[in-house]
């Protein structure tokens, strides 16, 4: 098979790497770049906060926000889509946004309680040049690149919910990120894995994908793991669940906390990067 170059760039962390002028906030946002030339496709998982940091960050690494042949939405909570809408009025025509229908369900956090869903109405959006592809099942939207659909058959040993809530049809519900999706890029050997927060649980998302793509072998696993409000002995063994699933490769940050961070580094050694803003990675996919 032809080897191709993968590059992801970290437009959005809360930590900040050393590049002058980048700004940083609580969220993410990851800029996706398969193949070179005529035949690159450019994806951009999340979009952060604060779209106007969003777009600092993306001029000081090169990017322009017509460069983005589509964005995914992995959750509906704020950190991940509020600079959606900067991002669309700052370009020059529409963009596909994948996410899953519950994305515009209005979600909270109970404590303390505040608003933590999409700050944005779909219409809003839709004005500002957004064209909403709405999945819940796996869908390949180029070769070998694809939106994982829902997280099935989810164990809840593994799940990191922390108490939010949600409306339906006027009714609260427990929030358990039914619209929680994610990035799966194959090559001939591995299924590479790109989450946002992994509410799902990071265990989950990884036995998916594996289930999704049955004869193909762990690969690069990166996001957020959502590990901050988790106790160490949950961290422990959900990394040792990790490490007998044998990734290649170990990349995480935002909501994955100290402590996580340094039980992945502890497990993991040279095959675990903990990603900030401006960070660049190059990959080959063959």
């Amino acid at each position: 098979m032809k080897e191709e170059k993968m590059t992801v760039s970290v437009i959005m962390d809360d930590l900040s790497g050393f590049k002058k002028g980048l700004k940083c906030h609580h969220g993410l946002s990851f800029i996706i770049e398969i193949g070179t030339g005529e035949d690159k496709r450019t994806f951009m998982l999340d979009t952060g906060y604060n779209g106007d940091d969003l777009l600092n960050n993306m001029e000081i690494l090169g990017f322009s926000p017509d460069d983005i042949d589509a964005c995914l939405l992995t959750h509906k909570h704020y950190d991940h889509t509020g600079g959606l809408k900067k991002l669309l009025e700052a370009r020059s025509g529409k963009m596909p946004v994948f996410a899953h229908p519950d994305i515009f369900l209005p979600s909270f956090n109970c404590n303390p309680w505040s608003y933590a869903g999409i700050p944005h109405s779909k219409s809003e959006l839709e004005e500002s040049g957004a064209v909403f592809v709405l999945v819940s099942e796996r869908v390949e939207i180029t070769k070998n690149v694809y939106i994982s659909g829902e997280i099935t058959n989810r164990n809840p040993e593994y799940e990191m919910l922390h108490g939010y809530s949600l409306i339906r049809e006027g009714k609260k519900e427990m929030e358990i990120h039914n619209e929680e999706l994610c990035i799966h890029i194959c090559d001939e050997e591995s299924v590479h894995i790109f989450s946002g927060c992994s509410h799902s649980g990071i265990i989950n998302i990884i036995d998916d994908a594996l289930a999704k793509h049955p004869d193909k072998k762990l690969g690069i696993v990166m996001g957020g793991f959502h590990f901050v409000a988790s106790s160490t002995e949950t961290i422990i063994k959900q990394v040792d669940e990790i490490a007998k699933r044998e990734p290649k490769a170990v990349i995480a940050g935002h909501c994955t906390g100290f402590n996580g961070l340094a039980h992945l580094f502890g497990k993991f050694g040279k095959r675990f990067s903990r990603f900030a803003t401006g960070d660049i990675y190059h990959f080959t996919v063959d």
